[in-house]
């Protein structure tokens, strides 16, 4: 009973995959709303559901889809898809971090890059 445990753990670890997610955040500004463009590298392309959060949590992140795409139409922001790249924040406090979190072949969201607003 041991070895079938034992066999277990060391299928279910070796199965993982562990593979380090990065990318870069690109930034821009229009009036006081920051538009966030997550760009991965080409091997990294499969990464999907992308989600986005802030550290503190006092500012105000728009990352649903359709709310996104609207403003960014409403900008005229030139975007393609996946949809999930794109966030739109609002600056409640003086400073804030942006992370996005994303799957790749994980079971769990992986941190991929993070943008601490403002960045000049």
């Amino acid at each position: 009973m041991k070895r079938i445990v034992i066999l277990l753990m060391v299928l279910f670890i070796s199965g993982c995959d562990h593979t380090d997610l990065l990318g870069d955040i690109s930034v821009t500004e229009y009036n006081d709303v920051y538009v966030l463009h997550l760009t991965v590298p080409e091997d990294l392309e499969d990464i999907h559901n992308v989600m986005w959060s802030s550290n503190p949590s006092g500012c105000s992140i728009v990352s649903e889809g359709d709310e996104v795409i609207d403003y960014l139409d409403e900008i005229g922001y030139s975007y393609d898809e996946p949809y999930d790249r794109y966030a739109v924040v609002v600056l409640v406090e003086e400073v804030c971090t942006i992370e996005a979190y994303g799957f790749f072949k994980q079971t769990n969201p992986q941190p991929i890059a993070e943008v601490k607003l403002p960045n000049n």
